[in-house]
């Protein structure tokens, strides 16, 4: 009895667990699908990039959580710029860091001048369907900008 009773206690424990990432997942994508609609009262807390190599997160390679370069990226992502490059794209994984604590991994792929994004479960990236965003860095880009694609360009999976 005791068994069972410590089996159904950490299935729901495991379920709990489970349901609370899965909320704070969905928040995430609310919250960066109001970012990519131009809602200005939506900021990002931090951006991750990771290098992609298909089984999961890869090496970090980027954190960003300078305000000020967090807002020129926001400013970025609320236009979504239909000019999209044939060539010279590298996939990365971005983690979208929200203030309210929510988060929310997405493939990008990067190119010279920008990068686009896909959310999962919205569009399928490398499948043919279009891009939940297209980010063109508008000039004046700042200097933490340059260095973070410079340092993305020198990473072994630079392009």
């Amino acid at each position: 009895m005791k068994r069972r009773l410590t089996l159904v206690v950490v299935a729901a424990c495991l379920g709990l667990v489970w349901a609370d990432s899965r909320q704070s997942e969905w928040a995430g994508i609310e919250k960066a699908k109001a970012l990519f609609r131009g809602d200005k009262t939506v900021q990002l807390r931090a951006i991750e990039i990771h290098l992609y190599d298909g089984s999961g997160w890869g090496r970090w390679e980027v954190l960003c959580c300078d305000p000020e370069t967090l807002r020129y990226l926001e400013g970025c992502l609320r236009r979504d710029d239909p000019k999209r490059p044939d060539a010279g794209f590298v996939t990365y994984e971005l983690r979208l860091l929200f203030p309210g604590g929510e988060s929310l991994k997405v493939l990008s792929y990067w190119f010279a001048g920008g990068f686009e994004v896909y959310i999962p479960g919205l569009a399928s990236a490398g499948d043919g369907d279009p891009p939940d965003v297209v980010v063109m860095f508008r000039q004046p880009v700042p200097p933490s900008i340059e260095q973070m694609v410079h340092s993305l360009r020198n990473s072994p999976r630079g392009w």
